[in-house]
């Protein structure tokens, strides 16, 4: 499909877009055609599947300042409290 395009000079959606249906099925065929104008003006009958999460974390960012051990310790067990409790969703 992508040859296809090329040989067209059609490298962007934007391209894409103006062109009619018709004309996108003489260049990728007629079904290639269908699907790829459908998608290109936000038509997908394709049923969406959630996908299934496979890591689950928590981090915080560098600007934080511990105050000696005690924030050290404060901050990891939040970090395991959000883990679990993402976990347990």
């Amino acid at each position: 499909m992508d040859r296809k395009l090329q040989a067209h000079n059609l490298t962007y959606v934007q391209d894409v877009w103006d062109l009619s249906e018709g004309e996108l099925g003489s260049i990728l065929g007629a079904g290639t055609g269908t699907k790829v104008f459908e998608y290109c003006h936000g038509k997908d009958d394709r049923p969406v599947k959630p996908a299934e999460r496979k890591t689950i974390g928590a981090e915080c960012n560098y600007g934080v300042r511990f105050d000696g051990l005690y924030g050290v310790n404060y901050m990891m067990t939040g970090l395991a409290m959000e883990v679990e409790k993402r976990m347990s969703n």
